[in-house]
């Protein structure tokens, strides 16, 4: 369900809870960690390889500094009070040093590693429709993409203002990539 890439090792999410490393290129692998639920999403901070987040099959979020040898339950994700709903995902934006979610509210911010989060704005206001895919700038701080149904909506200033595209297809979009 989820994989993580080092120089020296392999790590993989299991959908029962079980995180797994492999040292040796994926030869031999071992169960160093276990989790209440199966982790189906795992995000890296790409500046220190032993910290990243999981999101868990039931919505709950984790995170590690220890290259997932210790799983932290974080608090459940509230603004201002209210749940966000589902998580359906999350990327590390480096130029920003936070953590952005896609969420069935909207779009989220945490600059404390998942403790605490903030809405940003977005053109449709939150609790309209999920937001299922999104996407950093690897360079650019100002820069970021979330999708929402078929539709892509883009920010240049760090969520101030919008673009928006939406594509010819009745299909919602599940998946954005950005080529560095």
């Amino acid at each position: 369900f989820g994989v993580v890439v080092g120089a020296r090792r392999i790590s993989i999410a299991s959908g029962d809870g079980g995180f797994l490393e492999s040292r040796d290129d994926g030869k031999t692998w071992e169960v160093i960690s276990r989790t209440p639920e199966g982790i189906v999403l795992i995000i890296p901070q790409k500046q220190d390889i032993a910290r990243f987040w999981g999101l868990g099959n039931r919505g709950t979020l984790y995170s590690t500094d220890s290259a997932g040898r210790l799983w932290r339950e974080k608090p459940p994700i509230r603004i201002s009070e209210r749940s966000v709903g589902t998580v359906h995902t999350l990327v590390w934006h480096a130029a920003r040093a936070s953590l952005l979610a896609g969420t069935d509210y909207g779009l989220i911010e945490s600059y404390d590693g998942g403790e605490t989060w903030r809405l940003i704005q977005l053109p449709i206001p939150p609790d309209t429709i999920p937001l299922i895919a999104l996407a950093a700038h690897p360079h650019s701080a100002e820069i970021f993409w979330v999708a929402a149904g078929n539709t892509v909506y883009r920010t240049r200033d760090g969520g101030i203002t919008w673009s928006r595209h939406a594509l010819s297809t009745e299909r919602s979009i599940a998946l954005l990539a950005v080529d560095p």
